[in-house]
């Protein structure tokens, strides 16, 4: 019997010193999203025209823990509007939605997404209000913390065979 343990995770977008990758177009869907290799720094845009983008990214955690993601945007154009950012397993609804504002001036926000395996997860990126003739660039990054209690010893993962815990005893694993 598995048991609940405490993760963190962030999203970061930021321009730093590691390898810069940038958006492949087309990449509005899942079936067409731009691969973002781990420790790269992701860049890409949206725009109007055309009217409402979106951008997808496949990701591959390189473990189980905390993801962090740290996003910088900055707007241009009359109008720049906002980014929605999510982030997505293989299977299955959006783990966490955030807005970015695109205004003129960059702006850095860090995101936190809990709990997650190591696996394939797919990050969405769109538009959102955005004006005729305006733009919203953005920069991310990525990193991956082991989990809190992770790895715990106990053959506990059979639900015929369940490691037994006394109430009000505390029990770590993952």
């Amino acid at each position: 019997m598995r048991s609940l343990h405490t993760c963190i995770a962030f999203l970061s977008i930021t321009v730093g010193l590691r390898a810069q990758l940038t958006e492949i177009e087309p990449n509005e869907s899942t079936t067409q999203a731009t691969n973002w290799t781990y420790g790269e720094t992701m860049d890409g845009s949206e725009c109007n025209p055309p009217s409402f983008d979106t951008d997808y990214f496949l990701i591959v955690l390189p473990s189980d823990g905390v993801i962090t993601f740290t996003v910088t945007s900055q707007g241009s154009g009359p109008n720049p509007g906002n980014l929605q950012f999510a982030l997505f397993p293989k299977y299955g609804f959006y783990q966490q939605y955030h807005t970015l504002p695109g205004s003129i001036g960059p702006t850095t926000q860090t995101f936190s997404h809990n709990c997650l395996s190591g696996d394939t997860m797919y990050v969405r990126v769109q538009e959102d209000n955005v004006g005729s003739n305006s733009c919203v660039d953005y920069s991310m990054s990525f990193s991956v913390a082991p989990a809190v209690f992770a790895n715990d010893t106990g053959n506990n993962d059979d639900p015929q065979a369940p490691q037994m815990v006394a109430l009000d005893q505390s029990f770590e694993g993952h």
